[in-house]
């Protein structure tokens, strides 16, 4: 059978969350859009398994795919090789998202390759909307790219909240680089390399809702994370260096993925790491970022304020960064 979505939700051991999952796909307004699911168990351990196998004899478009741990963006891998829609879409096992998702995501699609709607996030504070991509009003490639790599927030980061033309992503060999941090950020900057502007539609409404869980791999300190940005960095300096764009372009989009990730890094390790006192915020500073990359790189203003206070004040930027977040854990 031919779907118009398949939806990608990858599975370990959210046995906890799979019924409130199940209740969301069962209660679609879906009109006359054909929706598969596919749940890629990805090695759990506890009955998640189980549940899935109930699920998908209760309902013909429900596919399961069970395989050994290999983390999350191996089972996105896993899915999107199944699927058989017309568009892909990823979920997360503990998110929720309107009954009209599907439907209104769909209803944007013609002559799209990519459709992008805003999300809401669920933290143990409150809730926060995000409703606008960061280059939502730009018309030429470079400039979106250039905006991404620059200011881009979690909703444009995400896979979530997106619908992508399978055809689109398997012509130009998109898939997740697994590493559990920073993959969905360099899916979606492949994605940009080469999409069409005018074949991408915004949604501004929010019907996707991110839920911040505690202990889960981004709202807990991670030791590789390091490692992760370095390995993140490079392979989007290799793919960018590799792609058709100008060499401009390249420069300008690599110096705002360096300045962006090393601040993200250090912001992570101010949110999460115990540590945070003997982690040598001014020597790595130092460095990576000189004080002639932070005045004649095409830097936006935000980064080299940040750059030079982390270099010759990170004490008070922590307390300004930890006063601004508070609450959002």
């Amino acid at each position: 059978m031919d779907y118009d979505i398949s939806v990608i939700v990858p599975v370990y051991n959210s046995e906890a969350h799979l019924k409130h999952c199940f209740s969301q796909f069962k209660n679609q307004i879906l009109d006359e859009v054909r929706l598969e699911i596919i749940f890629v168990d990805d090695g759990s351990q506890d009955d998640s398994l189980s549940m899935l196998n109930v699920f998908a004899k209760e309902n013909q478009n429900v596919n399961v795919i069970h395989q050994s741990n290999q983390k999350q963006a191996a089972a996105r891998n896993t899915g999107l090789r199944a699927a058989r829609g017309t568009f892909v879409a990823f979920v997360d096992s503990d998110d929720s998202f309107s009954n009209k998702y599907f439907k209104r995501l769909f209803e944007k699609s013609c002559d799209a390759d990519w459709v992008i709607s805003g999300i809401e996030r669920i933290f143990k504070a409150g809730t926060d909307k995000i409703d606008t991509a960061c280059f939502k009003d730009l018309k030429s490639s470079d400039k979106i790219l250039s905006a991404y790599a620059s200011s881009n927030t979690e909703m444009d980061a995400g896979v979530w909240s997106k619908l992508y033309r399978r055809k689109f992503l398997f012509k130009h060999e998109i898939f997740f680089e697994n590493g559990n941090f920073f993959e969905d950020s360099f899916f979606n900057l492949k994605v940009i390399v080469h999409i069409d502007p005018q074949r991408i539609r915004y949604i501004q409404q929010t019907y996707y809702k991110l839920v911040k869980q505690t202990g889960s791999t981004t709202t807990q300190f991670n030791a590789n994370i390091d490692k992760l940005a370095g390995n993140y960095v490079n392979l989007c300096k290799g793919y960018l260096l590799n792609s058709d764009l100008s060499e401009d372009t390249v420069d300008t989009v690599i110096d705002n993925l360096i300045a962006r990730t090393l601040i993200h890094v250090i912001h992570h390790h101010i949110k999460y790491d115990e540590n945070i006192k003997k982690y040598p915020i001014k020597k790595i500073i130092k460095r990576f970022v000189s004080s002639n990359y932070i005045f004649t790189n095409k830097l936006p203003n935000s980064y080299r304020i940040a750059l030079l206070m982390l270099r010759f004040f990170p004490s008070f930027y922590c307390y300004l960064y930890r006063s601004k977040k508070v609450g959002r854990k």
